[in-house]
This record gives C-alpha cells, structure tokens and sequence, in this order.
C-alpha cells in the first residue's frame, strides 16, 4: 500500500531508495529506535535525496516516507510523530514513529518540553547575540497587554539602569 503508485516509481523505490535507506540505518539496543545516521535536517529529521522526475521532490524525510510505504498516503494534517521522542529514529512502530493529527502531534511537544518558548524565542533572536535589555523586555510585556510605554517609564528604566552600572563600577573599581 504505497504512496507511490506507477510501476516506475514502486521499482526505483524496491531498487534504489529501500536499499539506500537501509545502508544508513542502525540499530540502538538500549532504546530500541531505528536511528539514521545519514543527513538531517537542520530539525534534526532524517532526508534522503532522490530522484525528483519519479518520486515528485528531490529530498524526502526519511520517517515520513517509510510511514506512507506502510499505510499509504496521509492525510492533510496528519504528521509522522516521534513517540520515542529521539528525531532521527525512523523505527515505523506504535513506540517509535506513528501517524497522529498535528494539533495532537503539538500539544504532546509542548507537554514534553515546556521550554519550547523559551527555545523558540532564543533560535529566532539568534545564539550569538547579547541578551535583551530589561527597557526592551518591559516594552515586549507591555506590549502583549496592547499598551505602550510612556517617557516617564522609559526614563525611570534607564535610570535604575545607570544606578547599577555606577554602583557595579564602584564595587569593580
């Protein structure tokens, strides 16, 4: 029951693609996943580069492709989740990767790793950059609750800000 229906494409996938994914493959006996140990994405998703006039794309995530081998074609907003939680397990199984609804797929993210807010907000403003200042996170809270912050805020913020930097530099000097 695959995704892939035309004569071509199910021969390129039992020669060519089948064997290629099997190479990368190993197995980890203490967790029992299937991991990949080919190239990942920049998510950490095992892909596969193949052939673009027969399967359609030129890369396919490993994972999910194995998943619409087994029970054909997924429906719009059905992912390919990682139950065992490790991405580049490719293992098609009830423990490992199985096929569940995105919002579901979300929600058992978010309980899994309560930090994803601070990981997201921390990925989009970049690792090498300086933290924010604290001016910049009372304009940010502010400007979740639909207010703006007056002069006479921003100035009391920047004052209690050089106080610190003067008695930092007292201790210092």
């Amino acid at each position: 029951m695959s995704a892939y229906e035309s004569d071509e494409a199910q021969a390129y996938i039992q020669l060519s693609v089948l064997p290629r994914i099997r190479s990368y493959l190993r197995h980890d006996s203490a967790t029992g996943c299937d991991v990949w140990v080919g190239a990942l994405t920049k998510g950490g998703y095992p892909q596969l580069s193949v052939r673009r006039d027969i399967l359609g794309k030129p890369i396919i995530h490993v994972h999910r492709f194995l998943l619409e081998e087994e029970l054909g074609v997924l429906p719009v907003g059905i992912d390919a989740e990682h139950a065992c939680r490790n991405r580049a397990c490719i293992r098609i199984h009830p423990d490992h990767v199985r096929p569940l609804s995105h919002m579901e797929n979300v929600r058992i993210g978010i309980a899994y790793s309560p930090d994803v807010a601070a990981r997201r907000s921390e990925k989009l403003r970049g690792r090498h950059r300086k933290p924010l200042s604290v001016e910049t996170k009372a304009k940010l809270s502010l400007a979740r609750l639909g207010k703006k912050m007056t002069k006479a805020q921003k100035q009391a913020l920047r004052d209690g800000w050089a106080r610190k930097r003067a008695k930092a530099n007292v201790q210092n000097g």
